[in-house]
């Protein structure tokens, strides 16, 4: 071998080794490369999962927030719902914007409360944000139930400012008509108030029930002021006032003197005033319109009388105000008083300081109807059954009658009234009731 050709194979060698690096750097780069790009790849969708995570946050957020509004209105709001948007069935929804603190909108909600007059109210809430990258919809969805409990007089099944009384097999329990009729929605959660500071305010002995809670003036002991048997709790009603006089109404002229329906039917189209009043014989009062009857008659000119299957409709759109002075009205021999659509508001029995001696219920008679009577004796008695809520200075169930309490009432007001000094019993406000709180999309 020749020095020459021992050269040559040394720089052969030499440029191959030479190649051979390249391709390996060639390699290893594009390894790297790839390396990165899954690296940026990796990166680039842990940000967008973080930005669509971020972004379902923020729309259950304003979901949330939706919610939490309308709750707010039900239990602080002007009860007028303003800014919100009357929907069918008298639900209400409202749409609005969730900022930061500079202003920017993040997301957004849409809120609907259902029919929010009634007991048991669902609110639906959903959230929307729309995420930055891609332009996507994401929406999130809470479901409220709630049961709004209102306070007021007529939160009371009976309210007496001397005593309550119950006895001999009488019986009171609650419903709820704004759940149907009393054979579908009836209760064991009636609330009754005696608020005479002193024992025996609540009276309730000879097999006689209450179904429910009974509350006693504040600074009264339940044990004393709350005697017989009641299938819920003795408490301390949180605060009372006096019960004002009804005025008399001045303004009706048209007077029947001493006015008697007598097997016929009478429509009773205007407000009228008389001694005394008297149906008997399958008679008939249909009411048209939003009526009063005003009975002012004095001694035994002042006996006002239902017997006989007598008979008071009251249908929809109508109403009738009893002003009740005169002797005394009894309500007896299986008459029936607004019956037909079975809603308590529709009648109200206004108790006179001229009301000498009671306004009495009985003989297998039906009503529904509302009593306030400060100033006397509201009593129920002998099989009578009684739909709606009493308050007077001395209120007694007696004599196997049933007196159901009517839930729906709870924060219902009349004229002459005065303005309840606390809510649900005894308490500062309308109580809501959470249910049930769902995030469900």
């Amino acid at each position: 071998m020749t020095i020459r050709s021992a050269l040559g194979r040394s720089a052969g060698l030499r440029r191959g080794h030479r190649g051979s690096a390249l391709v390996a750097i060639l390699i290893s780069v594009l390894m790297c490369a790839a390396v990165v790009m899954t690296a940026l790849l990796a990166t680039s969708t842990s940000a967008a999962l973080s930005r669509g995570a971020l972004s379902r946050v923020q729309s259950l957020c304003a979901a949330e927030s939706g919610a939490e509004r309308a709750v707010w209105e039900l239990t602080h709001g002007d009860r007028n719902w303003t800014g919100w948007t009357p929907l069918a069935d008298d639900a209400k929804q409202l749409t609005a914007g969730v900022a930061d603190e500079d202003g920017n909108e993040l997301a957004s909600f849409t809120v609907t409360v259902s029919d929010p007059s009634r007991r048991n109210i669902t609110v639906q809430s959903t959230g929307v944000r729309t995420t930055g990258y891609d332009g996507a919809l994401i929406e999130r969805q809470v479901d409220v139930r709630l049961e709004l409990v209102r306070g007021g007089w007529f939160q009371w099944a009976l309210y007496g400012t001397e005593y309550v009384e119950f006895k001999d097999k009488a019986e009171v329990d609650a419903y709820d008509s704004s759940q149907g009729p009393y054979a579908s929605s009836a209760s064991s959660d009636a609330q009754i108030a005696g608020v005479a500071n002193g024992a025996n305010a609540i009276k309730i002995n000879n097999d006689a029930l209450l179904k429910g809670d009974a509350y006693c003036h504040p600074d009264a002991d339940p044990d004393i002021a709350i005697v017989g048997p009641i299938t819920g709790t003795r408490n301390n009603i949180n605060a009372i006032c006096g019960l004002p006089s009804v005025p008399v109404p001045t303004d009706i002229t048209v007077d029947m003197d001493k006015w008697k329906i007598n097997n016929t039917t009478y429509m009773l189209d205007q407000d009228i005033k008389c001694k005394q009043f008297q149906m008997a014989g399958n008679a008939v009062l249909q009411v048209q319109g939003n009526r009063r009857l005003y009975l002012y008659g004095s001694g035994n000119d002042g006996k006002s009388k239902l017997n006989g299957n007598a008979e008071i409709r009251i249908p929809d759109g109508s109403s009738l105000s009893i002003y009740v002075g005169g002797k005394e009205f009894k309500i007896e021999g299986n008459a029936r008083i607004n019956t037909q659509g079975e809603d308590p508001t529709r009648c109200i029995f206004y108790g006179l300081p001229s009301l000498e001696k009671k306004l009495d219920m009985k003989g297998s008679s039906v009503i529904y109807a509302l009593i306030y009577i400060p100033d006397g004796w509201w009593r129920a008695t002998d099989r009578a059954e009684f739909f709606g809520s009493a308050i007077g200075k001395v209120v007694k169930v007696k004599k196997d009658c049933h007196f159901h309490y009517d839930k729906a009432l709870a924060g219902h007001t009349i004229p002459h009234m005065p303005e309840y000094p606390g809510g649900p019993a005894g308490g500062s406000s309308d109580a809501l009731n959470i249910l049930s709180w769902k995030v469900t999309r």
